[in-house]
């Protein structure tokens, strides 16, 4: 059996070469995930900034809401 068709057994990265195979077979690319790309090392740092950016906005609201007066009993 050559090399380009063996498929790793067990686990969902198994899915993932099997399909990967498949895909190279009927569409002539190939799709490595255990290849280094520049996107591995800027997409969780955009994440992590976007996540932070998204978070500031609900973060200065409660920093100035009043707690005591939304606690008090209205009566």
């Amino acid at each position: 059996m050559r090399a380009s068709n063996r498929r790793p057994e067990g686990g969902p990265s198994a899915h993932f070469f099997a399909a990967a195979e498949i895909f190279r077979a009927q569409t002539g690319v190939v799709l490595d995930p255990l290849q280094p790309d520049a996107v591995w090392l800027w997409a969780p740092a955009a994440l992590i900034g976007l996540g932070a950016l998204a978070g500031i906005i609900p973060a200065l609201k409660a920093y100035g809401a009043d707690v005591a007066a939304g606690l008090a009993p209205e009566s």
